[in-house]
């Protein structure tokens, strides 16, 4: 980034450009239980994917339906795999 423009955000010192956020920052480390997710929120959600499929309303949407992810219990693992933050060896 230029110098100039860099100090009409001011922006002088590294740190600065390092704590800067963007205009349009989203923070996507708080997930939102999918029952408290609102029509038009912005939100960060978990859940297993029930089903995804394209769709034209009048254009091409990406349409999934979701299930909390305590409602089903764990995912399985392929050929038995266990993931290495599940048992302490």
């Amino acid at each position: 980034m230029p110098q100039r423009a860099m100090e009409k955000l001011g922006l002088l010192r590294d740190i600065d450009l390092a704590l800067h956020l963007p205009l349009r920052y989203e923070d996507e480390t708080k997930l939102t239980p999918i029952a408290e997710a609102r029509p038009g929120d912005t939100v960060q959600v978990e859940g297993v994917v029930r089903e995804a499929k394209v769709e034209l309303r009048p254009r091409r949407q990406f349409i999934v339906h979701l299930a909390e992810s305590l409602e089903v219990g764990p995912a399985p693992h392929p050929a038995g795999a266990v993931p290495s933050w599940c048992c302490a060896s």
